[in-house]
């Protein structure tokens, strides 16, 4: 097959985390707090912990044991019945430099023609929920882990490899703080948890919402998220829809305007 006669633009690649992605940085009162991998037992694989507890996301480093690239291939193209699984051969990801090293993607992205690209937490994405238990430690943990990536891969490393933090609307204060900090350290882009933050729209109604939402109040929504029949929210299909006119969940139920 001939190259393309343009260079790809990828909004969706990934990196692996190393186990001190989120302890590198923070302040020590917060280190046995977060999130950390216990290698402890060399015959197992790791543990990774957020404080005292397992993770709920991740049981296990996120980068020990994963499907190597390619592992489905002939299976989706319908040349297989084999390989359905991409758990199948697993690998390190850990162990390979382009999941893991800039200059090594760099690298890799050049052979395969890709420009720029948009790269994404794994183990980060996995962890917020957890976090927000403690809201003391979230913000704490979500900058160092902004740190690390930045130092790692940058946020804007050459305008090729943009790194996307990762940011939390828990607290619109410490999150307006967070966003404020990236942005001026050169991040485009950001992670956010979809959906309502401890039950409601973290930014309607709220003018601290300012800080990371800049439509005037009155264009924002205004009607709470309703409970629908089944008792898991309804959420708008846009910013657009005021009020939902269905259950959110499976079971299809028509709400009252």
């Amino acid at each position: 097959m001939p190259a393309p006669p343009y260079r790809i633009y990828d909004a969706d690649e990934h990196y692996y985390e190393p186990d001190d992605c989120f302890t590198r940085h923070i302040e020590a009162q917060w280190k046995s707090r977060t999130v950390w991998i216990d290698r402890r037992d060399a015959r197992g694989p790791s543990r990774m912990f957020v404080g005292d507890e397992r993770c709920h996301f991740f049981s296990v480093g996120a980068g020990d044991s994963i499907g190597p690239p390619g592992i489905m291939k002939a299976f989706l193209r319908g040349d297989s019945e084999e390989g359905g699984s991409p758990s199948l051969s697993p690998i390190n990801a850990l162990a390979v430099p382009e999941f893991v090293d800039r200059t090594a993607r760099l690298a890799d992205m050049d052979a395969q023609d890709v420009e720029a690209c948009l790269i994404l937490p794994t183990t980060g994405v996995g962890v917020e929920t957890q976090l927000r238990e403690t809201p003391e430690v979230l913000y704490p943990s979500l900058r160092s882990f902004n740190r690390w990536l930045e130092e790692d891969w940058g946020f804007a490393a050459g305008g090729r490899i943009y790194g996307v933090p990762l940011l939390s609307l828990f607290d619109l204060d410490a999150g307006g703080d967070e966003l404020e900090r990236i942005l001026a350290a050169g991040a485009r882009f950001a992670v956010l948890t979809a959906g309502p933050v401890a039950g409601r729209s973290p930014v309607v109604g709220d003018e601290r919402g300012d800080r990371v939402d800049d439509r005037p109040l009155g264009e924002r929504p205004t009607i709470p998220i309703p409970k629908a029949c089944c008792g898991r929210p309804s959420l708008p299909t846009s910013s657009t829809v005021s009020r939902p006119t269905m259950c959110g969940s499976s079971c299809g139920t028509t709400l009252p305007r």
